[in-house]
């Protein structure tokens, strides 16, 4: 039981301690939300595959185009 009961008593701390930062985090007069370094809404990260310089039709070429825009890309030809 007393093991129990100190599982209780740390779970109940830590769950104080998560209340306390998110009262600091959300509070309106908080500089962390001013400044800009809590951010309630993020932007979505994006994958742009223009840069890689890869055809988009990749999967029409033939095995000896393959090896020829690798070794254009590896600088050979």
């Amino acid at each position: 039981m007393s093991e129990e009961n100190e599982v209780l008593d740390i779970l109940k701390q830590l769950v104080d301690r998560i209340k306390t930062l998110e009262k600091h985090v959300y509070n309106e007069d908080n500089v962390l939300m001013k400044s800009g370094w809590v951010q309630a809404k993020s932007p979505s990260p994006s994958i742009d595959n223009d840069r890689t310089g890869m055809p988009k039709n990749i999967g029409d070429k033939s095995w000896g185009e393959l090896h020829d825009i690798i070794s254009k890309m590896e600088g050979r030809q």
